[in-house]
């Protein structure tokens, strides 16, 4: 399986695991709403054929929950490894294209050239962030509904290879960590920002002229909003 055929199919998986939750949700709600019933009732005149149409319907979404419980445990059965070995193919494309702290050496190849190599070398910066953020921004999303741990957790769930940075307050996640890898979302400002300070003492004017460039337009997403870990 190509690392396209495995991308399809654990985002088919994810959807499908993702629906039984939706569903899952909807009978959460129900049931709720019969429980409020059956408390009204406790207190109402109800005949025999009420009760035992209170009594069916709890019983069928008893039934469906199991069956949805069942397909999911099934989803996640399929899931969790295809996921982990999505992971490990990201993981290695990232580091293949990427490297080892990514562009931490660019600003030293590039201080002796000149504005148009010099956009040169940001465009490259900004490909890569766009590349980081897109793989961190997937693989957190698939790792929804799979038995992973949250950072800010103060117990683990338990013994998992991939922990999710955050939730923040807002309930959103700032990447992962994969098998001991951090994929944290950057940001492309700040990144640029970095870049284009580490030139400036020599290429102060050229600078000035790159910020205006590189620094317009909206900031990439650096978090993925999701539900916190099951």
């Amino acid at each position: 399986m190509n690392n396209n055929e495995q991308f399809f199919r654990v985002a088919r998986l994810h959807a499908d695991l993702m629906a039984v939750d939706r569903e899952l949700q909807k009978i959460g709600r129900v049931s709720n709403e019969q429980a409020a019933i059956r408390a009204i009732a406790l207190h109402l005149p109800i005949d025999d054929a009420d009760a035992k149409a209170l009594d069916a319907a709890d019983e069928k979404l008893a039934e469906d929950r199991a069956e949805l419980l069942r397909r999911r445990r099934g989803l996640v059965d399929r899931l969790w490894p295809d996921f982990l070995d999505l992971a490990d193919s990201e993981v290695e494309r990232l580091d293949a294209e990427c490297g080892a702290g990514g562009w931490n050496d660019l600003p030293a190849r590039c201080f002796d050239t000149l504005e148009t190599v010099t956009l040169s070398f940001a465009q490259r910066l900004e490909d890569m962030v766009a590349t980081w953020n897109h793989v961190g921004s997937v693989l957190t999303e698939f790792s929804q509904g799979l038995p992973v741990n949250d950072s800010t957790q103060t117990t683990p769930l338990g013994d998992s290879p991939i922990t999710r940075l955050g939730p923040r307050e807002q309930g959103s996640y700032a990447g992962v960590v994969i098998r001991g890898r951090s994929i944290a979302l950057v940001s492309r400002h700040e990144t640029l920002e970095w870049f284009l300070s580490e030139l400036e003492s020599e290429l102060t004017v050229m600078m000035q002229k790159a910020r205006t460039r590189l620094l317009a337009g909206d900031d990439d997403p650096t978090e993925v909003e999701m539900e916190a870990a099951w």
